[in-house]
């Protein structure tokens, strides 16, 4: 009985180590995946990686719902159930949006090869790649100084991104006399700025974690 008690309670910390890492390459994946996407100027190229992007979404989803049906076995976790359900939420909605945008990038046969949407897509690349950085360093996170320099990262990265974001506005109000064309390049610009923000809630998740713990 005192067996069956402590294999009960006893957190499973290498499945949900094993799940975010995989959930973090994933993600990383797909972040690489739409930067290749907005570089590539032949449309039908572009849907091949829109594809791409859509499968690889769907591998993630996968991971992330593990997650979930994880936290619902076990009774004692690695960190608070919270912290642990708010970042995969999190991570899920950064994943929902990188693959939204790349369909209504393809959908609305955007023209990619223009500055600003670039920078955006930059900045959404390496916030990811700092949640990623951090997520996959939740093994060792009582070390946790890189968990803590990619908070930063993520918040100086995301203050970066709003910038951007009004920067492009204001050009695309300038420049844009089509009024369809300023409307379609204002939602791209708008899901990839929501992205940072996303990428600064799993941080905030990620900072509870090693405040809690370290």
């Amino acid at each position: 009985m005192t067996f069956i008690l402590f294999k009960l309670f006893k957190p499973n910390n290498k499945t949900f180590y094993r799940l975010f890492e995989e959930a973090s390459v994933n993600l990383n994946a797909m972040s690489n995946l739409l930067n290749v996407l907005v570089h590539e100027n032949d449309y039908n190229k572009r849907l091949v990686i829109g594809r791409e992007i859509i499968q690889a979404e769907k591998n993630y989803e996968i991971l992330v719902h593990h997650i979930f049906v994880e936290l619902s076995k076990n009774y004692v976790t690695p960190f608070d159930r919270e912290d642990i359900y708010g970042l995969a939420k999190t991570m899920e909605t950064i994943g929902d949006y990188l693959a939204i945008t790349a369909k209504k990038i393809n959908f609305y046969k955007l023209n990619t090869n223009e500055k600003g949407l670039r920078i955006m897509v930059t900045s959404v690349i390496e916030t990811i790649t700092s949640v990623c950085n951090a997520v996959l360093e939740l093994r060792n996170f009582k070390k946790g100084k890189i968990i803590v320099d990619s908070i930063i990262e993520i918040n100086e990265i995301h203050s970066l991104a709003i910038e951007s974001f009004y920067q492009c506005i204001d050009t695309l109000f300038e420049e844009e006399n089509n009024l369809k064309e300023v409307i379609k390049r204002r939602e791209i610009y708008h899901n990839l700025e929501i992205i940072t923000e996303k990428c600064k809630d799993a941080g905030t998740f990620l900072e509870a974690i090693v405040i809690k713990y370290s």
